[in-house]
């Protein structure tokens, strides 16, 4: 049986063996019965759809031959299992401009739940229960044989060890993360951590007043509210977890604070941010006070954890706070909170303390409240990549290339594409400016019913900026997963596409034909091969009507230019359309209802077949602009209108009758079609006052009267108003684009070192260094948003041992690029004339890291790497190099395997150019001289080159013969020491694959060692000894 199982999990669900054997223990941890469950119905997505009729095997047009293979399978099996509806309704809720609402089966929300399950185990502990006992075998055997009594001896069950309370803010913006805290919810029951698991919502009665309420959501609203003291638990055994965002009027008026402070006197309490920490400080997070907590005993109550300030600027008053732990739903953060509240007394894990009685924030302020109302697309999609994560600008750019956009499908993207990215990523792309929802959200949403879609624009400069290969695989892996649940194979499902009307009584059809419709745009974007399949897709789609009308024909007979053909075919379709067969004829009326879809249906293939000089859009645009007005008819505006497109002829006063038209392409703008039956009436005009027919063409020039000759002053200043309260977001923008353009001029560096080196932590150390320390002889000042980023985590990162997210991007421009300025005091006597005259030194210095991962492929020789050669050849443009070599390893071998491998990329790249690379400027710097061994030689850096690392130092001598280059050795620190004797201000925390992750020991006594001497030889090619103090 065992065996059986084993096999499925390992064959089914695809587990790793270790995944498995986790599994099968934490079954054996979980109580025989589970608590009952509170929880809220999940409404089932896997709706019925009707069903399809078979398809004609016939498919006469081919997908590219380099195109996803999702439209050209050959698996004809039919599935067994029942079909899914790939658009469930949601019943009572109309769609704003869409009557679709795409739904898909969905992939899992929380990315790793086995691994989150591992972060918790220092909870899973187990104690004796005070209620429940069992037989002890052994013990009453043991009685019977030394007694000779038949007596049971019974001890206390083993159960878990905590009660938890899992409360969740039901504010409006937490309605996106509905399906993640779900998911969480199963999680905690599941894998028996807890002892019992109760959810409720943390709501606001009339007077804004905090209270819970059982249950969360919908299914919750007639639970009764009850008082927070209910979760109090005087054997001190219950935990609180709050689940929020921090951004509803609870949280900005400040009373949850109340209820904060009576869970954490009297228990374990802690929030989980649902948002990424760089928007912590946009919510009521930013009105406390950020500080690091320790617990030293098991499930200490928060009221007596240890608390220290990360902020020197902040004074702590801890008798007038609230100490609550805040972590997001990333499995390290978890951890380090889990092995804190477990009594481990080395951890330090990341808080806030609230102030008890914080100053009200108004009503109508918006705590996430950057604006891009003002923002064009181009604006937009800049101010999102100067401030979200790499892995945010990914799934962003993978979620453009998405047919559609529902949170149902941005988890089937992370789950197929993006495995590593995570909750708080999803949140900086729906945070972004980028999307917006094509429906109302309130309380009483289903966020999963919510489509979004990005603002116009913004979808095509993202797909532009994703290789083509993301591209593909997002549309095949969408299409692969809609046609599965449909219940089509994926041939099935490419003659859907390829021939909607084989299917077009069904639902399916008009679902996936939208689903069709965006991919082209996608496609389109790629050109070639897939650009003409796109205008396949595309056509075939946009014969699609909402009274199932068959425009083939008329697509046929455009594409052949038969225009005449055409131009009865389409008075034929309108009248079937219509629903008026009988008579013949068209009213006002019918064209004040005609069907929405299928006049743009008609009205596209005009345009599309006459290159933009055919169409009713382009006959509206021409009647506007000769004055024409919505519902109003004028005979002398008509009969400009009629002159311009040539049915009128002026100097006779006549109509021309249908059949003296010119039935080609070298009739006026807008010509045809011309033919609408009607009673002699003029009824054309009340097409033109449909809102649906957009104007398609983006420069049109027919101008007789010209309806609106300038802009009024109020408007310009209404204009400038604007501009202006987006003028700080705007500078940033073009701060960033300025920096992109100089990345390679004379004051770039690049710095190169292997994952253990501490290059970021020698980047925040020196960004910071000026703003800690008053008394040093220069000062630091961030130029750009990635500098003024770096500058804010550097308490993360030097004091709590926290990483950046990832430096190894898909696109090089992603790669975080730091601009300070650095301006050298007169004390520091470097320039004798400048310290005469009491002026400061200045330095404009642009710093860029390469990823470790960069240092193993050239150790490796990895070149077919993701940008192995994309990276050297940015490298090759530089003439300013800073290597830094982690002075607590002796890998001598790997670094010079790794130099020697850059110097010939570079070599090979400028072509042996010897004046070229005599330019070249390196700076050998050895980090971590903190350490006692390599304290002691911080004045002897070469000689401790040559004996812990002989081979590398020989190289680089090597080097700067063969390409009369200049290098220098350097020895830093960006932790120090204090004390004396000197030892290290460094606290050991964890090793990772990063290396040995530490954090400052004391941060009063923060003096970095050696950060700028290299910095200043590179920029100037002079070497101070004094920056090395």
């Amino acid at each position: 049986m065992i065996d059986r199982l084993i096999a499925a999990l390992s064959q089914e669900v695809e587990m790793s063996a270790e995944e498995i054997a986790d599994t099968i223990w934490l079954a054996l941890q979980m109580p025989e019965s589970q608590s009952e469950s509170t929880a809220t119905p999940e409404l089932n997505n896997d709706l019925p759809i009707a069903p399809i009729k078979p398809l004609e095997p016939e498919i006469s047009q081919q997908l590219p031959q380099n195109a996803s293979d999702a439209g050209v399978g050959s698996d004809n099996k039919q599935f067994e299992k029942p079909k899914a509806g790939i658009y469930p309704r949601n019943q009572g809720q109309n769609l704003v401009g869409s009557e679709l609402s795409f739904k898909v089966p969905d992939a899992p929300s929380l990315r790793e739940p086995l691994t989150l399950a591992r972060a918790l185990k220092p909870l899973m502990r187990r104690i004796p229960s005070g209620t429940t006992l069992v037989l002890d075998e052994a013990a009453t055997t043991q009685r019977i044989a030394d007694e000779g009594l038949w007596l049971p001896v019974l001890r206390p069950t083993l159960e878990p060890w905590l009660d938890l309370e899992l409360v969740v803010d039901e504010g409006i913006s937490m309605q996106i993360w509905r399906h993640t805290i779900r998911e969480l919810e199963r999680l905690l029951k599941n894998y028996g951590i807890f002892r019992d698991v109760r959810v409720w919502g943390l709501i606001a009665d009339e007077n804004e007043r905090v209270q819970i309420r059982r249950g969360i959501g919908a299914a919750a609203k007639n639970q009764t509210p009850r008082s927070p003291k209910e979760l109090i638990d005087p054997s001190g055994r219950r935990l609180v977890l709050v689940v929020s965002d921090c951004v509803s009027s609870l949280w900005r008026n400040g009373k949850v604070t109340a209820t904060l402070e009576l869970w954490a006197k009297q228990g374990s309490l802690a929030i989980v941010q649902m948002l990424p920490k760089w928007l912590w400080k946009r919510t009521a997070l930013g009105r406390a006070s950020e500080v690091r907590l320790q617990g030293l005993n098991p499930g200490e109550f928060n009221q007596k954890l240890i608390a220290k300030e990360v902020s020197l600027w902040d004074e702590l008053e801890e008798t007038r706070g609230v100490k609550v732990p805040v972590f997001t739903l990333e499995a390290d953060k978890v951890a380090t909170w889990a092995q804190m509240l477990s009594g481990k007394g080395s951890i330090w894990t990341s808080g806030y303390l609230f102030k008890l009685d914080p100053p009200p924030v108004s009503q109508g302020r918006e705590l996430l409240n950057l604006d891009y109302g003002q923002l064009n697309a181009e604006q937009r999609v800049q101010a999102f990549r100067v401030t979200a994560s790499p892995m945010a600008r990914k799934l962003a750019g993978l979620l453009a290339a998405a047919p559609v956009i529902s949170l149902p499908v941005v988890r089937l993207i992370q789950e197929a594409l993006l495995k590593e990215s995570q909750q708080v990523h999803v949140a900086e792309v729906f945070l972004g400016g980028l999307l917006k929802p094509l429906s109302e959200i309130n309380a009483e949403t289903n966020p999963n019913y919510v489509r979004y879609e990005f603002i116009n624009g913004v979808r095509e400069l993202l797909v532009d900026s994703v290789p083509s290969g993301y591209v593909l695989n997002v549309v095949d892996e969408v299409s692969k997963y809609v046609a599965k649940k449909a219940g089509l194979s994926l041939e099935d499902f490419a003659a859907v596409l390829r021939n909607p009307q084989q299917v077009r009584d069904s639902e399916v059809s008009r679902d996936v034909g939208y689903l069709a419709t965006v991919t082209a745009q996608v496609l389109r974007r790629l050109g070639g091969e897939y650009a003409k399949f796109a205008d396949l897709l595309e056509t075939k789609f946009k014969l699609l009507s909402d009274e199932g009308i068959d425009y083939t024909r008329l697509s046929d007979l455009l594409a052949a230019e038969k225009w005449k053909e055409a131009d009865e075919e389409t008075a034929r379709v309108m009248i079937q359309a219509s629903g008026h067969e009988e008579r013949d004829w068209l009213d006002e009326v019918d064209m004040q209802r005609f069907p929405s879809k299928d006049l743009q249906t008609i009205d596209e293939l005009w345009f599309k077949y006459s290159n933009g000089r055919f169409g009713f859009s382009v006959q509206k645009q021409i009647w506007l602009s000769v004055g024409g007005q919505p519902r109003y008819y004028d005979a002398e505006i008509y009969n400009k209108f009629g002159e311009h497109v040539g049915w009128y002829i002026k100097d006779k006063n006549e109509w021309l009758k249908w059949s003296e038209h010119t039935f080609s392409l070298d009739a006026p703008q807008g010509h045809l079609p011309r033919y609408l039956p009607s009673q002699n009436k003029r009824i054309r005009y009340y097409l033109f006052s449909r809102n649906d027919l957009k104007n398609k063409l983006d420069n049109f020039t027919l101008q007789v009267n010209k309806v609106s000759e300038s802009v009024t002053n109020n408007e310009i200043l209404e204009k400038t108003s604007s501009v202006t309260h987006n003028q700080q977001l705007l500078d940033k923008i073009s701060n960033q684009n300025n920096m992109l353009k100089n990345k390679h001029d004379d004051n770039s560096i690049r710095i190169i070192g292997d994952r253990g080196a501490g290059k970021t932590t020698f980047m925040a150390a020196l960004a910071s260094l000026s703003q800690r320390n008053s008394d040093i002889p220069f000062q630091v000042f961030p130029q750009n948003i990635e500098s003024q980023r770096l500058l804010s985590d550097a308490e993360n990162i030097l004091k709590q041992g926290l990483p950046l997210p990832q430096t190894y991007v898909d696109v090089l421009v992603d790669l975080p690029f730091c601009s300070f300025k650095i301006l050298l005091k007169p004390s520091l006597v470097i320039q004798p004339l400048s310290a005469i005259r009491g002026e400061n030194i200045e330095m404009n210095v642009s710093l860029q890291e390469y990823p470790g991962e960069l240092f193993e492929d050239l150790r490796n020789h990895r070149q077919d790497s993701r940008l192995y050669d994309e990276y050297l050849d940015d490298c090759a443009t530089v003439s300013k190099l800073l290597f830094l070599i982690d002075g607590n390893t002796r890998n001598d071998r790997g670094y010079t395997e790794s130099f020697i491998s850059l110097s010939k990329e570079i070599v090979q790249r400028l072509d042996n150019k010897k004046e070229r690379l005599s330019q070249y400027r390196i700076a050998v710097v050895i980090s971590k001289y903190e350490e006692p061994l390599l304290w002691n030689h911080r004045h002897k850096v070469q000689e401790l080159m040559a004996l812990k690392f002989p081979n590398t130092k020989n190289y680089f001598q090597r080097w700067s013969q063969s390409w009369k280059c200049k290098i220098a050795y350097f020895a830093c620190s960006s932790f120090g020491v204090m004390g004396k004797p000197p030892r290290p201000n460094f606290t050991f925390v964890r090793t990772d694959e990063r290396g040995t992750i530490g954090v400052l020991d004391n941060p009063a006594e923060w003096k970095p060692f050696g950060l700028l001497a290299p910095i200043y030889w590179l920029h100037t090619g002079r070497n101070d000894p004094r920056l090395q103090q």
